[in-house]
């Protein structure tokens, strides 16, 4: 299950999610859009309040980061020459 999954699950929104997991709801949006992964202790967190078995829990920590392709970033001010 992704944290977006359980949100919807729960009918909360990102903000609400937020302010009961004492997170920002940007640290939510990035994880909902796969730029960073579910911590640890955030996964924690999600488990004592939604009663999620630990296996449950482990996997949200588990979900991959979006690949990134470098090569989209070069340009004049990306690591490429000025030009």
């Amino acid at each position: 299950m992704t944290l977006r999954e359980l949100r919807f699950r729960h009918n909360l929104t990102q903000e609400e999610l937020a302010t009961i997991t004492e997170v920002t709801q940007q640290y939510i949006s990035r994880v909902e859009s796969g730029k960073v992964r579910v911590s640890p202790g955030y996964a924690e967190k999600l488990r004592q309040h939604f009663k999620l078995t630990l296996e449950q829990a482990w996997d949200m920590t588990q979900q991959g980061l979006e690949p990134v392709d470098r090569r989209k970033r070069r340009g004049p001010y990306c690591g490429g020459k000025r030009t």
